[in-house]
């Protein structure tokens, strides 16, 4: 069981001189012992996302305790109908679904809607990446755009799609960043995205603390 958390069932399978097929049966018959002892009675706070099966688009959606960082229920699809699903199968071992706080998912309508009528008192947050993904769709979005008549955009898209901490050399702008920006919409859309990622990354202060006797959380 250790070795299937590390590496594929086959390369375990060549280790130990069992088949696939049975470390398959015996991997599963023990995650399904597993699975029927969980309790979620404690569980607050979950975070959902998905993501696809090898290379097509069959999907699977995961939902995980956000406190404990452990994955609690998977199911194929990515509908409103996986959080209840999930909602289900979370009331069977010990769960309250009116009691869960808050979840973290992406702006999926779907995801939206099974969270308002399954976990109808969680606060919904959205997955950071997720936002950053939207603003790096709009960025990518605006260069197509502006490129039609200034070819010099060409060859960028790379470039815009990262951020500042992960170019090479450290933190660096693309070249139209560096250009008046008052007449590159690309630039200022550029700007705009990275001002939202460090935004996004900067730690929240929890106002519901309680506070000490200067005003600040204790």
């Amino acid at each position: 069981m250790t070795l299937c958390r590390e590496m594929t069932f086959a390369a375990v399978a060549r280790l130990v001189n069992l088949s696939w097929h049975q470390v398959v049966a015996i991997c599963k018959r023990y995650v399904d012992l597993g699975v029927a002892q969980a309790d979620f009675s404690a569980v607050k706070r979950l975070a959902a996302d998905e993501t696809s099966k090898a290379r097509g688009h069959d999907y699977i959606t995961l939902v995980a305790d956000a406190d404990e960082r452990r994955v609690l229920f998977v199911t194929e699809g990515r509908g409103a109908e996986t959080i209840k699903a999930f909602a289900a199968d979370f009331t069977a071992h010990g769960g309250d679904p009116e009691a869960v706080a808050s979840i973290s998912i992406d702006m999926s309508p779907a995801f939206i809607k099974g969270v308002t009528k399954h976990l109808p008192n969680a606060q919904i947050t959205f997955d950071k990446f997720h936002v950053i993904a939207h603003a790096s769709t709009a960025v990518d979005k605006t260069r197509r755009i502006e490129q039609r008549t200034d070819p010099s955009l060409k060859g960028l898209r790379w470039k815009l799609l990262k951020d500042r901490a992960s170019s090479a050399g450290g933190p660096r702008r693309p070249r139209c960043a560096d250009r008046p920006v008052t007449t590159k919409r690309t630039a200022r859309a550029w700007l705009y995205k990275e001002q939202l990622r460090e935004i996004l990354e900067r730690k929240q202060i929890n106002v519901s603390a309680p506070c000490s006797g200067n005003g600040r959380p204790m």
